[in-house]
């Protein structure tokens, strides 16, 4: 069950649909990768040609088939609400595996058991998130952080000045360095978009993990984090990109 990804959508959902902070600017920076997925399937090249790609195991029409019930499923999410919609949120949220991985994605519907299951489940985080941070006054949706020609970066959330991450995993004390390292990339991410004038991020002072299994906010506060580190975290990625490879974050 892919159900961080599921869970990542649904959490994403609420603070779209204004069900967390009714009064939050929500900012939506980027298409779902979803719909990029689709896009990956088909897309018109010009009004005359249209591109179709599939592969031979696949074939034209169970790929074109899964084209418009995947337009479809994202046309739910954006407009209905999630109650009733668990199945197309979690059908849709298997098309991912095609914008990162290149998988064909073989997708099992939910039975009627998991639906009702999930349901509570989300019902759950819904109204701990609505405690957690119902004065929240901006929201940004699965920012897009990358650089063009040296890092590709997209995160969960940004709230106000905070750096989000969603971790739906049984397990939260065995989360490896690297997904704290990730965040502070990110924030040097942020700060770069700024000061170069790309997008106007907020300047970010904390990073945190929502851990939807646990119902926990793990936060940090970034103020030993200095602008010269920052800085330096974005000189070691272009280096990185550039096939010499450092340490970066020390």
């Amino acid at each position: 069950m892919h159900l961080g990804t599921l869970t990542d959508y649904m959490i994403r959902k609420f603070f779209r649909d204004k069900l967390i902070a009714p009064d939050a600017e929500i900012i939506l920076e980027r298409p779902l990768i979803s719909e990029i997925s689709l896009d990956h399937i088909y897309h018109k090249v010009d009004d005359h040609c249209s591109v179709l790609v599939y592969r031979d195991d696949i074939g034209e029409e169970e790929t074109m088939a899964l084209y418009e019930k995947g337009t479809m499923w994202v046309d739910h999410y954006k407009n209905k609400p999630w109650k009733d919609i668990i199945q197309d949120i979690w059908l849709m949220s298997a098309l991912d595996a095609l914008y990162r991985s290149g998988h064909f994605p073989r997708i099992k519907p939910l039975e009627k058991l998991e639906i009702n299951e999930l349901e509570i489940f989300f019902e759950n985080i819904l109204e701990w998130l609505q405690k957690t941070f119902s004065s929240a006054k901006k929201v940004y949706l699965n920012p897009s952080l990358g650089v063009k020609d040296f890092v590709k970066a997209d995160a969960d959330l940004i709230i106000d000045n905070c750096l989000v991450d969603i971790k739906t995993t049984k397990h939260p004390h065995k989360a490896p360095n690297n997904d704290v390292n990730q965040l502070l990339i990110y924030a040097s991410l942020c700060h770069h978009h700024s000061v170069k004038k790309i997008q106007n991020f907020p300047e970010i002072k904390k990073i945190a993990f929502i851990l939807p299994q646990q119902l926990v906010l793990w936060e940090r506060d970034l103020h030993d984090f200095t602008k010269n580190e920052k800085e330096n975290m974005i000189s070691k990625l272009k280096d990185l990109s550039e096939g010499i490879v450092g340490v970066l974050y020390e």
